[in-house]
């Protein structure tokens, strides 16, 4: 599993040959507050071509503890909503 693509507006999580995209949101570092929003909802579906399959909920919550994990390495303080 790894992180192939971070912007402001969303995440890319590639596992096994397959990608999936999460929504997010990047916010100016404030002490004490969550600085990324990582909307867990917006996973779903699997990147084109496998955009036909569904991505169950414990593969969905793999990629969005992933997701989390990179952005606490980089210094961020991630928040799920």
């Amino acid at each position: 599993m790894a992180i192939t693509q971070l912007t402001r507006g969303h995440i890319i999580v590639r596992i096994g040959g397959k990608s999936a995209n999460i929504q997010c949101e990047m916010l100016i570092p404030t002490t004490g507050l969550s600085d990324s929003l990582i909307y867990s909802d917006s996973i779903r579906n699997w990147q084109p071509p496998f955009d036909d399959e569904a991505i169950d909920p414990t593969t969905k919550e793999a990629i969005v503890r992933e997701a989390c994990d990179h952005l606490i390495k980089t210094g961020r303080v991630p928040e799920i909503v």
